[in-house]
Parts: structure tokens; sequence; C-alpha cells
């Protein structure tokens, strides 16, 4: 029996679970032959990858937080299997010259599989939050405006909710707060403009919608500990 945040799962062959820092777990009562294998995947690393965004994408991985174990099809389980013992090889080439490019694209692949089986979970194998549509509406604003729009007031607005509520039901499911979702997207959003485009920091201020760098600067920085002209020179 796996614990997470306080609910029950019964885990069987052929399960994925789906975990994040936000998640508090705790195996019990298992029999003599469980095995299972764990990859732990930093979110700087992960941060620094070039992944392919879509709506698919952020809305499961919003999900995860109100449904972390899944049961996976077996093709995609020996498809998963085989990311992981791809990943442990690479890790292994330690003389390889480009061993962190090749670790970077084992772990791209392993987490756009991860995804693909996700998605292919039928919606009625998946349990429902309450407030499905709200949530479900939320994550699209989301996806479209948070470039823009930083303010919670913004999307409740646009939901006929008031920001209380809105806050309420997406904290109930995901253990964040729209605000807190908000800020995680901004700031992987301006790490990737660093790392991957030629944008000065003034450009990815206001692509970013900030008031003017100054403002982007304090919000970049109460997150990375560093300005993000120094977090730029550190990592390229």
């Amino acid at each position: 029996n796996l614990y997470v945040n306080e609910t029950c799962y019964r885990l069987k062959a052929g399960c994925l679970i789906m975990q994040t820092p936000l998640h508090n777990t705790i195996i019990q009562d298992y029999s003599h032959n469980f095995q299972f294998s764990v990859v732990v995947i930093s979110r700087m690393f992960l941060n620094n990858l070039y992944i392919a965004k879509s709506n698919q994408m952020t809305t499961g991985s919003l999900y995860t937080y109100s449904n972390p174990v899944i049961e996976l099809l077996p093709d995609d389980c020996d498809i998963i299997n085989n990311c992981i013992i791809d990943i442990t090889n690479q890790i292994k080439r330690c003389n390889h010259s480009f061993q962190k490019e090749l670790i970077q694209n084992s772990v791209i692949r392993f987490y756009l599989e991860l995804h693909n089986a996700y998605n292919k979970i039928s919606i009625t194998d998946i349990k429902q939050p309450r407030h499905y549509t709200i949530l479900r509406d939320f994550i699209n604003l989301l996806i479209t405006h948070f470039k823009e729009q930083h303010n919670v007031w913004f999307y409740a607005q646009e939901l006929n909710i008031t920001p209380h509520y809105l806050t309420k039901i997406v904290k109930e499911h995901t253990n964040m707060t729209p605000a807190k979702i908000i800020d995680e997207l901004l700031y992987n959003e301006a790490r990737y403009l660093l790392l991957h485009s030629t944008l000065s920091i003034q450009e990815i201020a206001s692509k970013l919608n900030f008031a003017d760098q100054s403002s982007f600067g304090k919000f970049f920085k109460s997150i990375e500990h560093l300005s993000p002209l120094s977090f730029r020179k550190n990592n390229i």
C-alpha cells in the first residue's frame, strides 16, 4: 500500500507514481518480492532541458497532484522501463565527451514518454476532482495568458468567480495557490528565455509583461537568489 497525502493506493505491477516535493509519501505493507525503479530529477535539471510545451502536458502536470498513481498499459510500461535503463547507462558513461548532453536527451525522451503514457489513460479512469470544469478552464486560461496576466483577479473574473473561491479550488486539488502556479510558470519561462534566447534582460521583462527590468529582476531573484544577468552568465 502506498499513502500519498493520506490517500491510500494499492500498487500492482505496471503502476506509475508521479511524485513532486508537495507529495507526502509513505510505503506500507509491501510483499517480500516488491520491486520498483526510481528516477529523481531536480527542478534545476528539468528547467534546463528543451522540452516542447503543449496544452496536454501542462494539464497533465497539474493533474498529477491529485492523481499521483496510474496503471500503465503494458507496452508503455516496457517503454518507460527501457527509458530508465537508458538513463542509467548514460550516467555510467563518465568518460564520454558529451555525457551531459546524452543524459539530457535520455531524460527528455523519458519525460515525453511519461506524458504520452499519461495521456492514453481514459479520462474516466482518472479520479476527477470536484470542480473539474473550473480547474480545467483555469489551466486553459493560464496556458494562454500567464505571460501577460500575473494577477489572480484576472483569472477569477474570466471564470465569473471570486479570487478567494478560485484559490480554494486550486489549492484543494494541487496544494498550490493560483498565485504560486503563475509565479512558477513565469519563473520557468524566464529561465528558458535567459538560457535559450538572445533577448536582453529588458526584452525578457517586457515579453513577460513586468512593469520594468527592475521589477522583473526582483521577481526572479526572489526565487533563484540570483539576478537574471548573473544567472545567465553563470549558466552559459
